[in-house]
């Protein structure tokens, strides 16, 4: 006996088609590490690729909120041990004036000449406040104080 049903003809969702949901501590490290390739199939290193990680407010804000690209945010782990294995590291700077919500973030890839792009990571960051985080309230701001 079913308890829920599924509609007949209804698959169940895969585990792939969810879309990634980053949880992070306000003031914590904000740090992850990805294998990526190329297009073509190659892994990723510093000399034969272009890499542009967006962080952005949401996924339809034209202006992100911090760009990373190599040796500035994105750096290789170990290629010789582990070919095409990336640490994306959002600054502390800029970590620490994220309020708590959903940010949105992608990596494109590309290869040395910017052809070739592919955006294998997508997803969602989910900033949220912690009793023993060091960051406990970032207040909104007035777009006036900032002019």
């Amino acid at each position: 006996m079913y308890i829920k049903p599924r509609p007949v003809g209804a698959n169940p969702p895969l585990a792939s088609d969810r879309q990634p949901i980053w949880r992070v501590t306000s003031g914590a490290d904000l740090s992850f590490t990805t294998r990526v390739n190329l297009k073509q199939g190659a892994a990723v290193t510093s000399d034969n690729s272009r890499l542009t990680f967006k962080l952005a407010e949401n996924r339809f804000h034209f202006s992100a909120i911090w760009t990373g690209e190599w040796s500035d945010g994105i750096e290789e782990v170990d290629r010789q041990n582990h070919p095409g294995l990336i640490q994306i590291r959002i600054p502390d700077s800029v970590g620490d004036k994220l309020r708590r919500g959903a940010y949105s973030f992608s990596l494109e890839v590309s290869d040395e000449f910017g052809k070739a792009s592919v955006i294998p990571v997508v997803g969602t960051m989910l900033v949220e406040y912690e009793p023993t985080s060091p960051q406990h309230d970032i207040p909104y701001s007035n777009q006036e104080d900032e002019a």
